[in-house]
Order: C-alpha cells, then sequence, then structure tokens
C-alpha cells in the first residue's frame, strides 16, 4: 500500500517515543495527506509526562476524507506511559546447577552480579526482583520474593545469590506462579518481565511435594514420566506442562518470560515451548537462550535487556479484525518479522510490540518515535 494511503486511513495511531526521543509531536493536514516534512502538520500526539514517560492525550478521530466502512470505528490516541521494565530474575538452586568446575551456580552468581552491577552504573531504568527455585531443598518456593523489586538493589541481589548452595529439585512453574502473583498485587505501572534461569526439565509436579519414587512410567501420573536420577533411582517427573501452563498465563497476565538454558547440553523442547509460551522466542531451532558459559550468560543478559529497555513498546490497543498494522520509526516503514530476526512483531497477549534483530540495534543506535498505525480496508 502507497506510504500516502497509508497515511491517510489510519484506524488507531499510537506514537511511543524509545527511551531519548520523549515530547516529539506529530500532526495531520486538513485533508488527511502527510505534510512536505513527512510528518503530520497540526497535531500534537504526544507529550512528556512529569515522571519522563508520555502523557495520555485524547487527539480525536482520523478523518480520511472519504466514505468509510461502518463497522470500522477510527480513532487515534497516545498511550498514557511508556513503562520502564520490572525484571524479577527466577534462579534455579537445583542440585545439579552445582555440577562442573567451576560450578554452574558459580559462574551464574559472577555474570550476574557483572551485569546487575554494570546496568546500575549506567542509571538503568530496570528495576529488579529476585526468586530462587527451590526455596527449600525440595519442591517449594517462597510466596515472597526472595529480593523484592526495587531500584539499586544489584548488591542485594549478588549477596543473596552468593549466599546461597544448590540443592532440591526443579519447581518451575511455582516459582513462574508465585512471582506473576507477586507483579500482579504489584501495580506500579511498569512493564513487567520474568528472567527464568535454568539447567533443566522441571521435575516438580502439583504443589510442594516431593516427588514420587518410581522404576517406570506406568508408576506415575498421568502427565508424569519416570526419570532416572544418579545415585538415586527414579523419580515422577512433570513433562513441563504445569511450567508451560504457568508461562502461559503469566503472558495473559501481561508478564512475558525470557527463558535462558545454562548448560542444558542440546536444545530441549520444553524449554523451547517455555520460550514460545513467553511471548520471546528466538529465530532458529534453539528458541530459548543457551549459554555454556559466564562470557556467554553476560551476553545474553545484556542482549535482553538492551531489547526490553529499548526495543520493546506497550500498546493501549489492539488491531481488530480486517485491519492491518503499520510501524514506522520516524518516516521509515518498518516489517512485520513473525521469526524475530529483522523486525517488529506484535504481542496481543502481553498487549506489547517488539522490534528484533537490525530493526532493534538501528533502534538503539539512533532512537526515534515508533509510530503504529491500525489502517482499515478501503470501502468496496
Amino acid at each position: 500500500m502507497h506510504t500516502r494511503r497509508i497515511a491517510s486511513r489510519l484506524c488507531a495511531l499510537l506514537s511511543v517515543a524509545a527511551i531519548s526521543a520523549c515530547g516529539m509531536s506529530a500532526g495531520r493536514s486538513n485533508g488527511g495527506d502527510p505534510s512536505p516534512g513527512g510528518g503530520w502538520n497540526d497535531l500534537a500526539l504526544a507529550s512528556p509526562s512529569d515522571d519522563g514517560g508520555i502523557a495520555e492525550q485524547d487527539i480525536g478521530s482520523i478523518d480520511p476524507g472519504g466514505p468509510q466502512d461502518p463497522n470500522c470505528h477510527e480513532e487515534s490516541f497516545a498511550p498514557k506511559k511508556v513503562g520502564d521494565p520490572d525484571i524479577i530474575l527466577l534462579q534455579d538452586v537445583s542440585g545439579s546447577m552445582a555440577d562442573g568446575n567451576p560450578s554452574k551456580y558459580s559462574q551464574v552468581t559472577n555474570a550476574l552480579g557483572d551485569v546487575l552491577t554494570g546496568l546500575q552504573m549506567q542509571n538503568s531504568p530496570i528495576e529488579w526482583g529476585l526468586y530462587f527455585f527451590p526455596s527449600d531443598g525440595d519442591c517449594g518456593v517462597a510466596v515472597n520474593p526472595d529480593v523484592p523489586v526495587a531500584k539499586n538493589n544489584a548488591a542485594d541481589i549478588a549477596m543473596a545469590i552468593q549466599a546461597k548452595s544448590p540443592n532440591g529439585n526443579t519447581p518451575t512453574h511455582v516459582a513462574v506462579n508465585n512471582a506473576t502473583a507477586y507483579f500482579t498485587k504489584l501495580k506500579d505501572a511498569r512493564g513487567h518481565y520474568l528472567l527464568l534461569a535454568t539447567d533443566g526439565e522441571p521435575n516438580c509436579s502439583g504443589g510442594n511435594a516431593l516427588p514420587m519414587a518410581c522404576m517406570n512410567n506406568m508408576q506415575c501420573p498421568k502427565g508424569q514420566t519416570c526419570m532416572m536420577v544418579p545415585f538415586f533411582g527414579g523419580i515422577c517427573a512433570d513433562n513441563g506442562n504445569e511450567a508451560i501452563a504457568a508461562i502461559t498465563a503469566a503472558r495473559m497476565a501481561g508478564v512475558k518470560t525470557f527463558v535462558v538454558g545454562i548448560d542444558t547440553g542440546g536444545d530441549s523442547s520444553t524449554l523451547n515451548q517455555m520460550a514460545v509460551e513467553g511471548g520471546t522466542a528466538r529465530a532458529g531451532n534453539t528458541k530459548y537462550y543457551a549459554v555454556t558459559d559466564q562470557a556467554t550468560l553476560e551476553m545474553t543478559l545484556k542482549n535482553i535487556t538492551s531489547q526490553i529497555i529499548s526495543c520493546s513498546f506497550a500498546l493501549m490497543s489492539l488491531p481488530t479484525q480486517g485491519q492491518s498494522v503499520v510501524v514506522q520509526i520516524g518516516a521509515q516503514m518498518i516489517n512485520q518479522d513473525t521469526m524475530h530476526t529483522n523486525g517488529w512483531d506484535l504481542d496481543p497477549m502481553s498487549k506489547t510490540l517488539t522490534f528484533y534483530g537490525p530493526a532493534c540495534t538501528a533502534l538503539q543506535a539512533n532512537p526515534g518515535v515508533v509510530s503504529v498505525g491500525y489502517t482499515c480496508p478501503p470501502p468496496s
């Protein structure tokens, strides 16, 4: 569709500013055509709020200057606020995290300390929190976070992780459910994310009970398999369905989940599905972030946090059936890319729009106004 025609057919227009581009404006001419400068010449879309976000403005309906589809309600508005992110780290402290030399856990400890401290020194807008799983050496997870979400708490998180020793099983679904419930009560008008760092498959089912012993799959409840554990025997382990369901529920509550697999020894179908349901699947066969050592973990953490800070945007509304989505950075049209290699994709469950690959990198290097339009089909 020609740019001029797209501009005249916008059903809903949101303008969200990347980190350093708040307070920019746009307008439209009386005839609905773009002004010579490439913008809209008389209608301000966004202004800075007191807290540095975007203040909501009712900017009326767009008049395309022609007959309308009676089923298409046309409006335009700016988001009230581009929320700075809260990230809760869900840290696996199961017994297998003690494996390796240096151990997986020691490498996680060093990487998190370095990255979180570095972000804090750079005045990152991210506020962090922490849950350990398990918290009791078996299959339990504390209801409240081990470190609550707060500003400038990198040292608190680093000390908490250093003081913990790996022990127990992997109650992933309990950790996700508890963190999601905490976010629901927090109500701080910020973006909410989970960063799940684990080295293996979930192996706890139901509540906080210790897994059942087994010798074969027939001895396990439906939906579980008998997993052999060295020097112990078999335990009935969740196939990952409860963890996947918990991550799906979190996303429906507006909480996306990034999945980091720590030296998992190869692709995991369960971790892949977790990443897909978390709304953060990567391009390629391995959908989660696979790391093998401290260096790759630090790189991954920096990648995830930079994406959240500057390449993800909250939407005030979603397109209706039959509408198309048009996305621009400044005057440049950006294509949708559902494979998340280069372009944008919309997540209706969490009502977010995220840029990926070179499109994200370009936005980080040269922040500009991001415009999202929902276009209606022309009248027949």
